[in-house]
């Protein structure tokens, strides 16, 4: 069970939900750069070896367990902070505030929604796919994993539903011991629409649900 305070510090706590220990425990918000920042969401990325958090002003960090059995002094838990990556470009993953996290339901798969209204699908920490998906800030993304959709609504109005399509191998190696890479999962839009169109006292949508 992972927990993060509203403390200045943002303090973050994991629970060992069994027992009720705890098992590491890390400001988040600490030193000059993070005197205006604030804690947006936060989600394990499918095991409890990594975890991301987002924010204000750093978009999305990672943090990454440094061996299952390896201690602090303090007899907690270690986690090293790491950034993130766009593939494509290869330069760090930052700039966009991230207002929403949310896991696919394999390992190492999140989706963020930033305030320019971008969805950023992450693989492990790396940034494969953005999507200009809003006008404006993305309020709001849920997930079903039985039919592999995903809709996001922002505060423009609009509701984008997309499907996740299943991940493919890459062209085999010509090397027979080298491994065959897989190439990630990418989103797909398959509708679209706009609840302007309806007779509604407020267009902007704060949260979504699939069934």
């Amino acid at each position: 069970l992972l927990v993060v305070c509203t403390d200045l510090a943002a303090t973050c706590t994991m629970y060992e939900v069994a027992t009720g220990k705890v098992v590491f425990a890390r400001p988040l918000l600490l030193g000059p750069r993070t005197v205006k920042d604030s804690i947006t969401d936060v989600r394990f990325t499918g095991t409890a070896a990594m975890f991301a958090v987002s924010s204000v002003l750093q978009g999305v960090t990672f943090y990454v367990e440094e061996g299952g059995s390896f201690m602090g002094a303090d007899g907690l838990k270690v986690y090293e902070e790491r950034g993130g990556l766009y593939q494509a470009i290869g330069r760090p993953a930052v700039g966009a505030a991230v207002t929403e996290l949310c896991r696919f339901d394999g390992t190492d798969e999140l989706v963020a929604g930033t305030e320019k209204g971008q969805l950023l699908v992450w693989h492990g920490r790396t940034v494969a796919q953005l999507i200009e998906a809003h006008r404006t800030a993305v309020n709001a993304i849920d997930y079903n994993r039985n039919s592999l959709t995903l809709i996001s609504g922002g505060a423009d109005g609009v509701i984008n539903i997309y499907t996740l399509a299943a991940a493919a191998a890459s062209a085999p190696a010509k090397a027979k011991k080298s491994p065959q890479l897989i190439v990630p999962r990418m989103l797909e839009l398959s509708a679209t629409f706009d609840i302007l169109r309806h007779d509604l006292c407020s267009y902007a949508i704060r949260s979504l649900s699939l069934s």
